[in-house]
């Protein structure tokens, strides 16, 4: 599938996409985890390189799947090899899902209180 075809992609294309994230990640000795420090499933996130105020305060893409892979190059490091797939609001963004590591992940912090 080419980049235009995920910017409109029907719902069963992107459960395709995401299945193939999944199966790319998994084929590489990854496993799903229920949360890494906050981060869950459903939370409301967006990469480090958006750096405008709305992406950091409401996020650009929800988490839908965290996984983790144990033993890795990373994990002998000291810290734990993390990659998240996360749905974009806007598919335009490179297709509807992200799919990046954990220290490349920021919560969304909500509206400030004034």
């Amino acid at each position: 599938m080419k980049h235009t075809d995920q910017v409109t992609a029907t719902p069963d294309d992107t459960d395709a996409i995401l299945a193939k994230h999944r199966k790319e990640l998994t084929d590489r000795g990854y496993v799903d985890i229920d949360e890494h420090r906050g981060l869950k499933v459903g939370a409301r996130v967006h990469h480090i390189g958006e750096k405008w105020w709305e992406a950091g305060e409401n996020g650009t893409a929800t988490v839908v799947a965290i996984l983790e892979k144990n033993p890795s190059s990373w994990s002998w490091g000291g810290r734990p090899d993390i990659e998240l797939i996360a749905q974009r609001d806007d598919p335009s963004w490179g297709g509807p899902f992200g799919r990046w590591a954990d220290y490349h992940t920021a919560l969304a912090t909500g509206p400030l209180e004034l």
